[in-house]
């Protein structure tokens, strides 16, 4: 078999699976456009296509009571870090890195702002602050280089896209952070927005979207038996269509704690009760475009993230290291190059963790450092 990063997702769900081309076109490529900003089988590699089939039209993920969002707060919580509240802009080797005892640090970091805090929001003369003001004191004689504070660390771990990151690299990680930064994002704008969907407009979309390759359809012969006798759930967007949007999805409350309060929710969204929806799109959509699609509630708001979420992936797919210096720096998201997801990026923080022990291990001596 092809290795799955080395095959397109369409080629592979056909030649390898044995799916009709069809039901590949129609069924699960909308939900790798839906999941992955709009890219299709074309584009996506075999791994991320079957990524995007197990958490989309499959359904085989986990959502938290509460809201995903406790994820990353508790872990805040349970490490106990004490968090400096400012942008890294530089990252490089100390000038004493080469003579360093292994106690040592031999990295800096530069931080653009003085404002730091420990995990519980404290500030002051707390240790965590006395810490990080002697270890400021190691690095650069402990003044500020190029507008910058500069603090010392052991190891760096770097955890967000260096495609769009702004940190830059001095005498470490020279080769390997330049491949990293001439791979594109996927710009994905999700639109929030309470309301209910125009069944008619769908209708008539796809009506004439029918007459335009052939005469006559279902819909002129009898409109209102083509109206759908409730409202979807989801609503997917082939390669070849000609609306702005990937998708339209109905939320459910993050403190569903059942199926039976899900199914309530899915059984009010299909008797036109208003419900949240989430728009995936290119871009920004303005409200009047919305306005086609749903009947909102008077002065319902419109609450939109715009973000670059994914990776531009291909077919092979090139991939980043984690290791971005042997010397004990680095990085989370090169996962993303095999499939971008909340769940991934947790198995690229675990492998994070079992480097940093492996360093840790290296450098241990029988009675510590």
């Amino acid at each position: 078999m092809v290795p799955p990063m080395r095959i397109r997702a369409d080629q592979f769900l056909v030649r390898e699976v044995g799916l009709p081309g069809q039901l590949v076109k129609e069924l699960a490529e909308p939900g790798m456009r839906a999941n992955y900003g709009g890219q299709g089988c074309d584009i996506l590699h075999a791994f991320v296509g079957l990524v995007s089939i197990c958490g989309g039209i499959c359904s085989k993920c986990f959502a938290v009571c509460g809201g995903n969002v406790q994820v990353a707060e508790r872990a805040v919580q349970a490490a106990k870090p004490r968090l400096v509240r400012g942008n890294a802009r530089l990252v490089r080797r100390a000038a004493n890195a080469a003579t360093a005892a292994p106690w040592e640090p031999t990295f800096e970091v530069g931080y653009d702002t003085p404002s730091t805090c420990d995990a519980a929001g404290g500030a002051g003369s707390s240790p965590a602050l006395r810490a990080a003001a002697a270890s400021r004191a190691a690095a650069a004689n402990g003044q500020e280089a190029e507008g910058l504070f500069m603090e010392a660390f052991h190891l760096v771990i770097v955890a967000h896209p260096l495609e769009q990151s702004m940190v830059q690299f001095e005498g470490c990680c020279a080769e390997t952070t330049q491949v990293e930064r001439r791979l594109p994002f996927r710009r994905c704008t999700a639109h929030f927005l309470r309301g209910t969907l125009k069944m008619r407009h769908f209708v008539e979309a796809g009506a004439a979207e029918t007459r335009s390759r052939s005469a006559g359809g279902p819909y002129e012969d009898d409109p209102q038996a083509s109206m759908p006798m409730f409202a979807p759930a989801q609503i997917l967007t082939t390669a070849d269509t000609t609306t702005p949007f990937y998708s339209i999805g109905l939320q459910f409350p993050v403190d569903t704690a059942s199926r039976k309060d899900a199914q309530e929710v899915i059984a009010s969204a299909e008797r036109g009760e208003p419900q949240v929806y989430k728009v995936f799109a290119s871009e920004p959509l303005p409200e009047s475009e919305l306005d086609k699609w749903f009947s909102r509630p008077k002065g319902s708001p419109v609450h939109t993230v715009d973000w670059y979420a994914y990776p531009q992936y291909a077919v092979p797919q090139s991939f980043h290291p984690f290791v971005l210096d042997q010397a004990g720096v680095y990085y989370v998201n090169a996962i993303e190059q095999v499939a971008s997801a909340m769940e991934m990026s947790l198995i690229g923080a675990r492998n994070v963790a079992n480097l940093v022990a492996d360093w840790v291990s290296q450098r241990r001596g029988p009675r510590g450092f």
